[in-house]
């Protein structure tokens, strides 16, 4: 019996193989396509390719009226109202079957050609189906494998520049702390239409007609200039930062090493953002967990226990990039790599 459930799983291992091969380049040349996600909800029945997952490899992606462009190591500019209903090329998932709890078990992925009505590549999407090489369960994966191979894809990022501790010490100075300064709310110098949003698995800062998905994991602060926003993720003690002009035509991204540790309870805002061709400026506060004794029958309240200005000379974020067109910056190499100016 385990003998003929081996047989039947390389037998179905074989198949997807066969599947994959069947459907490379069928659409090689495209750069984008439209997702489309049946029978799926926002929270419950989650489709097993997610909207991130599947732009990874190409330059944009339209999903219900917006259009998602990809930038390097995962930020993306969402251009709201954007999409284009004519796109030729469409990746479409349909949920089969879910549990009762409301976790996807099985969908269909297909690739269809929308000028002929024809699909042209599919597979089935199992949750946890152990394939590829290595061979692993992460289903997200190997969706975005199939449909990158269904598009010729070979579109990958040069490394974010990363500023390591104690290197990045000399760009940390210590500033006399302000105790009447406050705390106040997040978003500092930003209009108050700028603000975070939650949308298809994503965190994101609205800034009007578009919205930054940054590259760096949540956020913790965002903080704006006459000119750029910026969006501060991260764990441990390294920022991953990413910053854009508000016309969304220009984005920088890069982690920066600094003196602090994310992992305790202390909370932190962020702002001073200066952003010009020599240099990449901001403050930090850093505010105590603990509180003051309460007075008069009131709550205490929060103390400033640091305030910390970075400076990062623009000469060592060398993977800048303008946005506002994603084909003009692709720079195809010989060996199909694409690197930003």
């Amino acid at each position: 019996m385990a003998f003929l459930v081996v047989l039947a799983a390389a037998g179905y291992l074989g198949f997807v193989e066969w599947q994959e091969r069947e459907a490379q380049g069928h659409a090689a040349g495209a750069t984008g396509f439209r997702l489309e996600q049946l029978g799926f909800g926002e929270l419950r029945d989650r489709p097993l390719l997610d909207l991130r997952t599947a732009i990874a490899g190409h330059a944009y992606v339209d999903f219900l009226s917006d259009r998602y462009e990809a930038g390097d190591w995962g930020w993306l500019i969402v251009r709201k109202g954007s999409a284009n209903p004519g796109e030729r090329w469409v990746v479409r998932e349909s949920r089969l079957a879910s549990t009762k709890e409301g976790n996807t078990t099985a969908s269909k992925l297909e690739v269809l050609d929308s000028l002929t009505g024809k699909v042209v590549a599919k597979r089935n999407l199992y949750a946890g189906q152990i394939e590829g090489s290595p061979p692993t369960g992460w289903t997200n994966g190997h969706a975005s494998t199939f449909v990158r191979g269904v598009f010729a894809s070979k579109r990958t990022w040069s490394p974010i520049p990363r500023i390591v501790w104690p290197a990045a010490s000399q760009y940390e100075a210590q500033l006399p702390v302000v105790q009447q300064a406050s705390q106040g709310t997040p978003g500092d110098g930003c209009p108050s239409a700028v603000h975070p949003v939650y949308r298809h698995g994503m965190l994101r800062l609205d800034v009007g007609t578009w919205q930054l998905v940054p590259w760096g994991f949540g956020i913790r602060g965002f903080a704006c200039s006459n000119e750029h926003v910026a969006i501060f993720s991260g764990v441990y003690s390294d920022l991953e930062i990413t910053i854009a002009s508000l016309d969304s035509r220009e984005v920088i991204a890069f982690e920066l090493g600094t003196s602090f540790d994310w992992t305790g309870r202390n909370s932190r805002k962020f702002g001073g953002l200066v952003v010009n061709d020599s240099i990449v400026r901001f403050d930090v506060q850093e505010w105590s967990a603990a509180r003051t004794p309460k007075v008069a029958g009131e709550g205490g309240e929060q103390v400033l226990v640091r305030m910390l200005r970075y400076e990062v000379p623009r000469k060592l974020l060398s993977n800048t990039s303008d946005s506002g067109s994603v084909e003009p910056l692709l720079r195809g190499q010989a060996d199909g790599r694409v690197s930003f100016r």
